[in-house]
């Protein structure tokens, strides 16, 4: 469940910025396996070229829909501009995006393997907020740049969905990739600690929901982690892996006072119960644990 989880928080935490930094370049995409490419097919299948045409004509397309978001931000209120962001009804479609851009997305499977024309198609899909991102396992997608929406959205929002996009972009990377986790525990923690300060500004906010589940989220990786390459428990004896005990025990004690480690800490003192090995019982009670018991589920945009 968490691994779906995660997938689907991911493709919603893909959101917004122009800040030419931000933008993912061709020579930073780097693969850990270059496919073989001796074959004529092969070959052929990285050589393709992209319609640059029909990639205009889509950007023209996503540029309207967010010049008429603009305009309708302009005359609205602040609590009309909250109503907007979470209606989540104003960013273009991706999916026929992806087919039109996916000879160049080929090649970033493949390092120095670009073209002239991939450059000024990440060029062009940055005038509109995209970018070309690496999501493991060898394959690349197109997603939003993490402050695109965040700088359209802030001058008009509430403090309260301000604070929260703000959040939600600096957060916004890839949390596993090739069936295991790729940001290091002391990071979650850290992601974690932001969304309880956020709960704790705004308890009973209309984003509260979507707030518990990021914060979840975080909570359960460091504790309950179920990617088959990086899993908290060993997989054959059900034992907390040493080095990650170790791990925690330090994050338990980084920020006393704040509910995330007093959490850390009633899950170190269940786990000497069990000899350090997993139990539902165990989950289930570290789950209930302040917050974490308002879970609802991800609540999909």
């Amino acid at each position: 469940m968490l691994k779906y989880l995660v997938i689907a928080l991911f493709a919603f935490t893909c959101c917004s910025n122009t800040k030419k930094e931000n933008i993912v370049s061709v020579c930073n995409i780097v693969r850990d396996t270059i496919p073989d490419k001796e074959t004529d097919e092969s070959n052929n299948y990285y050589s393709r070229a992209v319609d640059i045409d029909s990639v205009k004509m889509y950007l023209q397309e996503a540029h309207q829909i967010h010049e008429a978001l603009r305009t309708k931000l302009r005359k609205a209120s602040p609590q009309q501009a909250d109503s907007i962001f979470m209606a989540q009804n104003y960013r273009p479609d991706h999916i026929n995006f992806f087919d039109l851009t996916e000879p160049t997305l080929s090649r970033w499977e493949v390092y120095g393997n670009t073209t002239k024309e991939d450059t000024l198609i990440v060029g062009l899909l940055a005038e509109e907020g995209f970018e070309p991102i690496y999501i493991g396992e060898g394959n690349a997608d197109i997603a939003t740049n993490a402050y695109w929406y965040y700088n359209i959205f802030e001058p008009y929002v509430t403090d309260a969905v301000k604070g929260y996009m703000k959040i939600e972009a600096d957060q916004d990377r890839l949390l596993s990739a090739d069936a295991g986790l790729v940001v290091p525990l002391n990071e979650l923690l850290d992601y974690a600690i932001e969304w309880e300060k956020y709960l704790k500004a705004y308890p009973e906010g209309k984003l509260r929901s979507k707030t518990i589940a990021r914060y979840r989220l975080y909570m359960e990786l460091i504790m309950f982690c179920d990617y088959d390459n990086t899993p908290t428990f060993d997989r054959t004896t059900g034992i907390l892996e040493g080095y990650i005990l170790e791990e925690i025990r330090a994050l338990a004690r980084k920020y006393p006072e704040t509910e995330s480690c007093k959490i850390l800490q009633e899950y170190l003192s269940g786990l000497k119960g069990t000899n350090y090995k997993y139990t539902k019982e165990l989950e289930d009670k570290i789950l209930s644990l302040w917050m974490l018991k308002d879970y609802e589920g991800y609540i999909y945009e």
